[in-house]
This record gives C-alpha cells, structure tokens and sequence, in this order.
C-alpha cells in the first residue's frame, strides 16, 4: 500500500503535467532547432523528474501489510525492583504461556548489573 505523509503536495502534479504538456507542444525558441522526438523525450525526462521530486515531497512510501504481533518487556534489573524479582518472573512466564504461538516476543533488561546475563 503506498501513502503520503503530506499528500496535499500532490496538489502540485496538475500543474506540472500542464507544464510538461506546454514543452512538449513547444516549437519556439532554442527547442525549435532540436527534433520532436528529442523534444519530447526531454519533456518526458523532466515530467519523471518532477514528479519523483513531487512524490519525495509529499513523503511517499511503500507499507507492507503485516498480521504479525511483535511484544516487547521491558525487565527491570535494578536494585529497587529487587524485591519484586519473583512477581515479575512470574508475570513474565505467564505472559509467555498464554500467548499465540506466532506471536513474536522480545525481552529486554536494563539497570541490571553488567556480566549479568538472562536468557
């Protein structure tokens, strides 16, 4: 699915296609002494150019749709959560337990001590 993140910027492709439209029909000026074809083909590269740039502005990207589910915990390893250790152990097993199969899980401590590893 492609979104804008501005898309009142598109506002400006209309114009601009205008504009393309007007120097590829061109035949006055330094144009004239170039063929249509070249003429033509370096309105075309400044449309592409144009809108790319438009499409940059009004913040245009590609979502892919997921139904996957991603948990993160956050673990606490500080000396005030001490005490608590147990609950949250507790909390966290069950959290897992009761969890979808494929639903992805990631754990994360902090403030604990450092060489500390949990798994």
């Amino acid at each position: 699915m492609i979104e804008f993140s501005r898309p009142h910027l598109l506002l400006l492709l209309p114009p601009l296609v205008a504009y393309w439209w007007r120097l590829g029909r061109s035949t006055q000026g330094p144009s004239a002494q170039v063929s249509a074809l070249r003429r033509r083909g370096s309105a075309a590269l400044r449309l592409v150019i144009f809108v790319v740039l438009v499409f940059c502005l009004a913040g245009v990207r590609h979502k892919l749709p997921s139904d996957s589910l991603t948990v993160t915990f956050l673990l606490d390893q500080s000396l005030s959560t001490r005490r608590q250790q147990g609950f949250i152990q507790q909390y966290l097993d069950r959290a897992l337990q009761a969890r979808p199969l494929e639903t992805q899980v990631a754990i994360v401590h902090f403030a604990g001590e450092i060489g500390r590893a949990h798994v």
